[in-house]
């Protein structure tokens, strides 16, 4: 998700899965951006796969769907998963197979479907949120939403709280649909975690195998959209080694190239082996061939050469040319007290 604010006449919030821009108290316009998941209720999902409502809930009774996310009591949410699911089902029962047999043969990308799931409703929350605040600093709040629903949403939230007049809500990706710049301040929180090709991930997180398919396009559009005064705050995750996140590389490279400062402050470290660890839990709950995608995800780090995972926040802005600080803010014995896999019970990994 990015949110991006302009020099002292409008200020623009963007909300996307690949970042996001705010405003500061001297921006005067500000952008969201999101780009997600597309959500369906059950009346476009009936629409759109041509299957009666009624059809639709006993599949998902009966485990050959999975469920929907709840946004009310009264309202739930699907994704294009389902309606994939839901048509390769009426193909097979149009072939003569039987319920168990249909459900079998789809058994796994049900699972994987239901784990996949983007929290639709957190999301959009999360984004509205951001755009309203924006426009608490900003006189002008432009908020870029990938998911026409979302987008809908954020407009009667702005309605909802005040700020209709100053938050316009356009449907798009990072910065091509974003009212063009210069901007004051840019905040993202995109898609970040490396995940391996043809492991399935949610992709409100899944940032490409070295993490970076959404963070470098935003990184590499900041020059051409902060304005002389402006300046970003990126938060993400990603790969590194003892010396700290691989992304400082390319920070490094970008300052130098095009005149910024930069910071990037480490706020956590994980081992890879510890990071490994967690990942099994998470695939046990899930019920996921453990040792298979473990496999995958140890082979990933060993490719990347990443000997360690970092969560951490980088800050740029128009300044001395070439200037990149690094900073570790973090407890560097955390994983000698051991890791919390799961409430009450901690790890420590040899």
């Amino acid at each position: 998700m990015y949110t991006m604010t302009p020099p002292r006449s409008r200020s623009a919030a963007a909300a996307a899965a690949h970042g996001a821009v705010a405003s500061s108290a001297a921006v005067k316009r500000s952008l969201m951006v999101r780009s997600d998941v597309r959500a369906l209720t059950i009346g476009e999902l009936e629409r759109e796969s041509g299957v009666r409502r009624r059809t639709i809930y006993y599949y998902v009774h009966h485990g050959l769907l999975p469920e929907a996310q709840k946004a009310s009591p009264s309202r739930a949410l699907y994704t294009e998963d389902h309606l994939v699911l839901l048509n390769e089902i009426e193909q097979m029962r149009h072939e003569g197979m039987r319920r168990a047999a249909i459900k079998m043969r789809l058994e796994g990308r049900i699972r994987a479907a239901g784990a996949n799931g983007v929290d639709l409703v957190a999301r959009r929350e999360q984004e509205t949120r951001q755009a309203i605040l924006a426009a608490a600093t900003a006189q002008e709040v432009a908020a870029v939403e990938l998911n026409e629903q979302a987008a809908h949403l954020a407009r009667f939230n702005a309605i909802l709280n005040g700020v209709a007049g100053r938050v316009g809500v356009y449907q798009g990706s990072l910065y091509d649909a974003a009212p063009a710049g210069p901007y004051d301040l840019i905040v993202s929180n995109p898609p970040f975690i490396p995940v391996p090709d043809g492991v399935p991930f949610a992709l409100c997180g899944a940032g490409g195998e070295d993490g970076l398919t959404v963070l470098l396009p935003i990184l590499e559009g900041l020059p051409a959209q902060l304005s002389p005064q402006g300046r970003a705050i990126i938060y993400a995750e990603g790969p590194g080694d003892r010396e700290g996140p691989f992304v400082r590389r390319l920070l490094a490279e970008l300052v130098e190239r095009e005149g910024l400062e930069a910071q990037l402050m480490a706020t956590s470290a994980l081992t890879a082996r510890s990071a490994l660890i967690l990942r099994a839990v998470s695939l046990e709950k899930l019920k996921r061939n453990v040792p298979a995608e473990l496999a995958q995800w140890k082979s990933l780090y060993e490719r990347l050469g990443a000997t360690h995972l970092y969560n951490y926040i980088v800050r740029v802005r128009r300044g001395p040319a070439g200037r990149l600080t690094q900073i570790m803010a973090f407890d560097p014995h955390r994983e000698e007290r051991g890791i919390e896999v799961q409430p009450g019970v901690i790890v420590k990994p040899k």
